[in-house]
Formats: C-alpha cells, structure tokens, sequence
C-alpha cells in the first residue's frame, strides 16, 4: 500500500525551518499540491536527490540530505504548486500550508 489514503489532506505548520534542515523527498506514487495559508514557504523542486535512500516507514519514498540543482519556488499566502509524483522536492521558511497527497495512478 501507499500508506496515503485517497484524498488524504493534511495541514502543515513550519516555523522558521532553515534550509538544509528539512529533509527532501520523493514520492514515487504520490503528488504533493501544497497551497499558501500565511507566511512564505521556499520550495526546492527538481534537480537531483542527495545521498538518497528509502523511507524506513513509507512505501514508495525516498529521503536525501538535500537536493542539487532544482527551481526555487515561493508559496505564500493562496500560493499554489504542485509537485508530480517522483519530482524531488524540499521546502524551508515559516508558515502555514495545506498539502493534499494526491495518489498516482499506476
């Protein structure tokens, strides 16, 4: 199992989370749609994923020490963006965001 319910959405509060401190991931059969509530969240997508290895707990995830490369987005207050299933990603700042996990289709 995926260990993500359909339509799993889960709220998410970061405060003052520096970067490199926060883990990057990937999903392999899930996206992330994250949506700016308050506060300014970067977010790293792309590029390739540092010394990665597998979740010890989820299925289909990958965890790495940071990414290289990559696009920097803000999200920021009624901010969308959406991370496709097996895209890197890593986020830092502060803030409060909703994530919905959308499962793939496989």
């Amino acid at each position: 199992t995926l260990g993500i319910p359909p339509g799993t959405i889960g709220i998410l509060e970061d405060h003052e989370v520096r970067e490199f401190e926060n883990s990057s991931e990937v999903h392999e059969r899930a996206a992330d749609l994250w949506i700016g509530l308050e506060g300014e969240v970067t977010f790293v997508v792309g590029g390739e994923l540092v010394n990665p290895e597998a979740h010890p707990t989820r299925l289909y995830e990958m965890k790495g020490t940071r990414i290289a490369g990559g696009t920097r987005y803000a999200v920021g207050p009624a901010d969308i963006l959406y991370i496709p299933p097996g895209e890197p990603h890593t986020h830092f700042g502060s803030g409060w965001l909703y994530i919905i996990k959308i499962p793939a289709i496989v």
